[in-house]
C-alpha cells in the first residue's frame, strides 16, 4: 500500500469541460489533502486526457512524481484505494452519464476515475491512447477512448484493476406521479 507520505507523489489532474469540479470531488480532494490541477477541455475528452499524460511525462516525473490520477469534474471517489492500491493502472468503476452501462468490473477499464504509474505513462505512444474509434461510416461510436487505453495498455504489459467504485454526476429529470397513500 502507499503511505501517506507517497500520496505527494501522485499528480492529480481533473478533467473539466467548461464546468466546475463538482462539490463532492472537492471535499474528497480537500480530505485527501491533494493538490490539484484543472485540465479544460478546449477540443474532446480524449485530447484532454492526453495533454494530461504528456505533461505528466513531461514536467511531473522529473519532478519525482510517481503517478498520475485523472478524474473526471463529474466523478467522486467512493474508495481510497484510487490512491493507496499498489499498481500501474488502477480505476474505480462507475455508472455511465446516462445511468446505464459504464464501467464497472476487472477487465472493463475506466479513465473516468484512474491512476497511471510514472513507468507506464512513459511507454504510452499517445497517439494510440485515448481515442474513440466509430463504424465505417463515421457516425456511431463503436469503442470509447476507456477501451481504446485498455487495449493499448495490454499490448504493453499491463493489466487494469478495478480498486473500489465512484460516484458519478449524472442529469436526472424528474416528474411529478401520483401521490402514494
Amino acid at each position: 500500500m502507499l503511505s501517506k507520505m507517497d500520496k505527494t507523489k501522485i499528480a492529480v489532474d481533473v478533467i473539466t469541460h467548461f464546468r466546475r469540479p463538482n462539490p463532492g470531488l472537492l471535499i474528497w480532494l480537500h480530505q485527501h489533502n491533494m493538490d490539484v490541477r484543472e485540465v479544460v477541455g478546449h477540443y474532446d475528452v480524449c485530447h484532454v486526457r492526453r495533454q494530461s499524460m504528456y505533461n505528466f511525462v513531461e514536467n511531473d516525473i522529473p519532478r519525482g512524481y510517481q503517478y498520475l490520477l485523472q478524474i473526471d469534474e463529474d466523478i467522486v471517489p467512493d474508495t481510497d484505494g484510487i490512491l493507496a492500491e499498489p499498481g500501474d493502472l488502477v480505476y474505480c468503476g462507475y455508472v455511465g452519464r446516462q445511468g446505464h452501462r459504464g464501467h464497472h468490473g476487472n477487465n472493463d477499464f475506466g479513465c473516468g476515475c484512474a491512476r497511471y504509474s510514472a513507468e507506464l505513462a512513459q511507454k504510452v505512444d499517445l497517439m494510440q491512447a485515448f481515442h474513440f474509434s466509430f463504424d465505417s461510416t463515421g457516425t456511431v461510436l463503436t469503442s470509447c477512448e476507456c477501451n481504446n487505453f485498455q487495449a493499448h495498455a495490454r499490448t504493453l504489459g499491463y493489466a487494469p484493476k478495478m480498486v473500489g467504485i465512484a460516484g458519478h454526476l449524472i442529469s436526472v429529470v424528474a416528474k411529478p406521479g401520483r401521490a402514494i397513500k
